[in-house]
C-alpha cells in the first residue's frame, strides 16, 4: 500500500471520529422528520410523515441501523461514516480531475472544515449528499477515461441516489452533462447513464404514485417551501459563506487568481466554476436560506481552493511539507468557527423544551386520541408516537375554517408566539380546556362537540 493511501486513510479516520463524537443530546426539526420516516420504513406506526416532499434515501439507509439497535446511536454512526467517506472520494475525484496533490488537499479541507464537522453531528441529508455526489462524479470521470460502460451505469445510479438524498443535488445533472460534452462522450454512454439514473428513480416514482402523490410534487413542494416569504432569512450570503467555509478555503480561492491570470487553468476548472455560479444563481430565487444549503457547492469549492493552494506552493516547498503543515493548521483552527454558528442558528428555548412536553404527553394522555400542534410537530410526533396533525392555516383564515380543520377529539399543543390561533381565542373557546402550561407552550384538551 502506498504511503499516500495510508495518509488518506488517516484523514478518513480522523474525519469519522470527530464527526461521531460528541453525540448530541437533542434533536432539531429536520432530524425528527428523518427519524420518523426511518421508524415508518422499519415497520413502526405512521403517526406523522412528510413523504410528499422529503427525500427518501437517508431514512432508507438509517433503517439498516435499526436492525442492530433501536436507538439513535446507529443513526449517528451511519451519518458520521458516510460523511467521512467523502474525504476518500474527493481525493479520488481531485486526483482524476487534476492530480493527487489537489486530491489530498481537498480531502484535508473536507475532513477538517468546522461547519461540516458540526453538521455531521446531526441526522441530516447534507453531508450524506456530498459523499454520494462525489461518488457519482468520480465514477463518471473514471467512466469517461476508461470508456467502461458499467461505470456510466453506476454513475447514473449514484447521481439518482444523490438527488433522492438532497433535492438540490439536481445541480449535478448539468454538471455531469458539461463533463460529458467537454469530453466528447458517445451516445451509448449517455444512454447507459440514463438507465443507471432510472434504476433508483423509478421505484421512487412508483411509491409516490401508489400514495396518490404527483411524481413532481416532492421537487416542487421543496422549491415552493424554500421560496415561501413567511419563512425567515436566517443569514445573508456573505455570513453564510464565512460560516460554511474556513478562512484557508477562501484563501485558496483567492490564490487561484494567479493561475487564472497566467491562463494555466483548464476545462475542469471551468466546469467546477460553472457548478458554483449556477447554484448561487438558483439560490437567488429562494427566500429561505440556511448556511447548510451552501454545502451543495462544497465539493467544487474545496477542489478549486486546493488548486489555488497547490499552484502557489508547488514551486516553493516540497509537497509533503505542504500537506503536513496544512493538516496541522486545519486541525488547530477546525474547532474555531470563523463566524459563530449561533449568528444564523440561534438556540430556541421551545425546541429544547419540546422533549419535556412530549414526555409529559406520552405518560399522562390517551394515545388513541389525535395530537394537534401549531409548531414542532415532527418532534412531538417522534417523541410521543401520537397521531399528530398540523393545525392549518396559521393565519386569519384559521377562524373561518375552524372547526372543520380540527374534526376529531384530542389534544392541542399551542406554542406561544404563534399568531393564529391565538391564546385568547383558545382560552375563550369551550372546545379547548387548558390542561398544563409550560414555559414555551400550553397543552389543551380539545372536543369539537363542546360549545
Amino acid at each position: 500500500m502506498k504511503k499516500i493511501n495510508y495518509f488518506i486513510f488517516l484523514i478518513f479516520l480522523v474525519a469519522f471520529l470527530i464527526r461521531l463524537f460528541p453525540i448530541p443530546q437533542e434533536l432539531i426539526w429536520d432530524e425528527a422528520v428523518y427519524l420518523q420516516h426511518t421508524d415508518i420504513i422499519s415497520g413502526g406506526s405512521n403517526t406523522y410523515n412528510e413523504f410528499y416532499f422529503r427525500p427518501p434515501i437517508l431514512p432508507l439507509i438509517l433503517s439498516i441501523g435499526k436492525i442492530f439497535a433501536d436507538s439513535l446511536i446507529p443513526s449517528y454512526f451511519i451519518v458520521a461514516l458516510i460523511s467521512a467517506l467523502g474525504t476518500i472520494f474527493i481525493y479520488l475525484l481531485g486526483k482524476e480531475l487534476f492530480n493527487k496533490q489537489v486530491g489530498v488537499i481537498s480531502s484535508i479541507m473536507l475532513a477538517l472544515s468546522p461547519f461540516l464537522i458540526q453538521t455531521s453531528h446531526q441526522i441530516l441529508t447534507d453531508n450524506t449528499a456530498i459523499t454520494i455526489s462525489l461518488i457519482s462524479l468520480y465514477l463518471f470521470i473514471k467512466a469517461i477515461k476508461t470508456k467502461k460502460n458499467y461505470l456510466f451505469v453506476l454513475a447514473g445510479v449514484f447521481l439518482s441516489v444523490s438527488i433522492l438524498t438532497k433535492y438540490t443535488s439536481l445541480i449535478l445533472i448539468p454538471t455531469i452533462l458539461l463533463f460529458a460534452l467537454f469530453n466528447n462522450t458517445k451516445i451509448r454512454n449517455y444512454l447507459s447513464t440514463i438507465i443507471g439514473f432510472l434504476i433508483p428513480m423509478i421505484p421512487f416514482f412508483i411509491f409516490l404514485t401508489l400514495n396518490n402523490i404527483n411524481i413532481l410534487s416532492p421537487f416542487l413542494t421543496y422549491l415552493n417551501a424554500s421560496r415561501a416569504e413567511t419563512l425567515p432569512i436566517l443569514c445573508n450570503y456573505t455570513k453564510s459563506f464565512l460560516i460554511v467555509f474556513p478562512i484557508i478555503t477562501i484563501l485558496g480561492l483567492i490564490l487561484l487568481l494567479m493561475p487564472l491570470i497566467k491562463n494555466k487553468l483548464n476545462k475542469n476548472d471551468l466546469i467546477l466554476a460553472i457548478w458554483i455560479t449556477a447554484f448561487l444563481a438558483f439560490m437567488q430565487t429562494i427566500h429561505y436560506r440556511e448556511p447548510r444549503y451552501l454545502l451543495v457547492i462544497a465539493p467544487p469549492i474545496f477542489l478549486l481552493s486546493s488548486r489555488g493552494i497547490y499552484f502557489f506552493f508547488k514551486e516553493k516547498l516540497k509537497f509533503k511539507k505542504i500537506t503536513i503543515t496544512l493538516f496541522i493548521l486545519l486541525a488547530i483552527i477546525s474547532f474555531i468557527p470563523f463566524v459563530p454558528l449561533t449568528e444564523c442558528y440561534p438556540k430556541e428555548q421551545a425546541n429544547q423544551e419540546t422533549p419535556i412536553i412530549a414526555n409529559y404527553i406520552k405518560i399522562n394522555l390517551d394515545k388513541n386520541k389525535i395530537l394537534y400542534a401549531n409548531h414542532y410537530y415532527p418532534l412531538l410526533a417522534y417523541y410521543t408516537k401520537f397521531n399528530t396533525t398540523v393545525v392549518w392555516p396559521q393565519n386569519e383564515e384559521f377562524y373561518k375554517v375552524f372547526p372543520k380543520n380540527m374534526q376529531k377529539e384530542g389534544y392541542f399543543i399551542y406554542y406561544k408566539g404563534i399568531k393564529h390561533p391565538d391564546q385568547q381565542f383558545l382560552d375563550n373557546n369551550e372546545k379547548f380546556i387548558k390542561l398544563k402550561e409550560f414555559d414555551t407552550a400550553i397543552l389543551y384538551s380539545y372536543n369539537p362537540q363542546e360549545g
